[in-house]
């Protein structure tokens, strides 16, 4: 079977099409991901004030320090400790 230069089999169009529709998808899902996790990051930072640019020259400098706490169950705590007796 032969196809012109150009042209694509009935059976390929579709594919093609849900291929790229799934690719801006996934890329706007990305983008407002991104913009949420950006304003996340801005209202749980202490101390921030409205004029405080959080980009990533200020975010991951040498001098920061970023503190966090973390809260386990005694169960959670066990499940993470080594299993095997310290050999």
């Amino acid at each position: 079977m032969d196809m012109p230069f150009g042209k694509t089999p009935l059976g390929w169009r579709g594919a093609t099409n849900s291929h790229q529709l799934m690719t801006i998808f996934a890329g706007a899902l990305l983008i407002v991901t991104l913009f949420c996790g950006s304003v996340a990051l801005q209202r749980v930072t202490p101390g921030a004030s409205a004029s405080q640019i959080l980009d990533s020259e200020h975010i991951y400098n040498l001098t920061n320090v970023w503190t966090i706490h973390l809260k386990f169950a005694r169960d959670q705590w066990e499940a993470m400790e080594p299993k095997g007796g310290g050999q």
